[in-house]
């Protein structure tokens, strides 16, 4: 789940721990907007890259 304050596009990339790119979506959020990403991944790392407006963060996703 990535929340966010912030208004205007939303761009994520999901990466893999060997850096293979995974799945990537972009989409305008409000300012109460929660993006809930739902993907059938097997256990492992990974990393999720964000990008609001000129936010970035980036994100470990662990599955177990």
């Amino acid at each position: 789940i990535l929340n966010s304050e912030y208004r205007g596009d939303l761009t994520y990339k999901l990466y893999d721990i060997k850096g293979k790119l995974i799945t990537t979506n972009t989409s305008a959020v409000d300012g109460k907007h929660k993006e809930i990403i739902k993907l059938n991944l097997p256990q492992g790392i990974y990393y999720l890259k964000a990008k609001i407006n000129d936010k970035h963060t980036v994100k470990k996703v662990i599955i177990r």
